[in-house]
């Protein structure tokens, strides 16, 4: 029999699902407060206590707030969502507060004000993790930058850029295999080191990267949507990705990919970010 709550007089009459509803609700505020006591990775914690820690304050936070968006404490909840995203899962920061914000949204109301207040607290969130964290300057020689999914000619399968040679560095050997020394620009032109889907990487010269204006809208017919494309890199490629960008950003609509770099790589190819954004905001 499910226990009944403390000073309430007709829960039996209440249904199931309400019931529970009310047992992960208190059991989540429970966690909260002992959560928010103790601290996020408390220094004299293990390792293994500290991950305990954090995966409890996420989910009681993410129960809390899926029960009520609309109150105000909602906002301390979403502060601790996202510094256990950050933390654990940064690139997917962002998807999972355009997530709760679209959860929000079906809430909102336009006299509520603290929805209102809400939502401008998650836009700015958004609008400071788009925020590059260097100064970058718009490239006006280079037609491609770090962060960019493309096409390779000589391959016909999908990349990631992930650097950036002015002309080709590579050993001699890579040079004939890749047929370099064939292509009109030869070895002066610049190269690209990229990760292909199946997370192996290659050295790409600038005459094969063919640019997509968009990948395919993501359909269950269709393998090479956005989405599809991301989860296959993070799948086969994390290395690689964790130590080269801080998020990645999708745009379902247009069908656009954008692996936003993370600082040292900004401050590496400085105007790359500049491109990248103004890809995913062109019309």
């Amino acid at each position: 029999m499910l226990p009944r709550r403390v000073g309430a007089t007709d829960d039996m009459n209440e249904p199931v699902d309400d019931q529970c509803g009310q047992i992960i609700h208190r059991a989540a505020r429970d966690l909260l407060v002992s959560m928010a006591y103790k601290g996020v990775g408390f220094e004299s914690l293990t390792v293994e206590e500290s991950n305990e820690m954090e995966a409890a304050l996420y989910a009681s936070a993410m129960t809390m707030f899926i029960a009520n968006p609309q109150e105000t404490q909602s906002i301390q909840y979403l502060e601790w969502i996202i510094t256990i995203t950050e933390l654990r899962y940064p690139l997917d920061t962002e998807t999972v507060l355009r997530e709760l914000l679209r959860f929000l949204l079906e809430f909102k109301t336009d006299d509520d004000p603290v929805s209102a207040e809400i939502e401008t607290h998650f836009r700015n969130k958004v609008i400071k993790l788009r925020a590059s964290s260097v100064d970058v300057k718009k490239r006006k020689n280079e037609k491609y930058w770090v962060g960019m999914i493309f096409k390779d000619a000589g391959t016909q399968s999908l990349g990631l850029i992930v650097g950036r040679d002015k002309m080709f560095k590579a050993d001699e050997g890579l040079a004939t295999r890749a047929g370099i020394d064939g292509l009109s620009g030869g070895r002066g032109q610049p190269c690209y080191t990229v990760l292909g889907v199946g997370g192996i990487s290659r050295y790409v010269p600038e005459e094969n990267i063919v640019p997509l204006r968009s990948l395919p809208i993501s359909s269950e017919h269709e393998h090479n949507s956005a989405w599809d494309v991301v989860l296959t890199l993070m799948q086969h490629g994390m290395p690689v990705i964790e130590r080269t960008f801080t998020r990645v950003e999708v745009d379902e609509e247009l069908g656009r990919v954008w692996f936003v770099p993370a600082a040292s790589t900004a401050e590496e190819y400085p105007e790359d970010t500049t491109l990248g954004e103004e890809y995913m905001w062109e019309a």
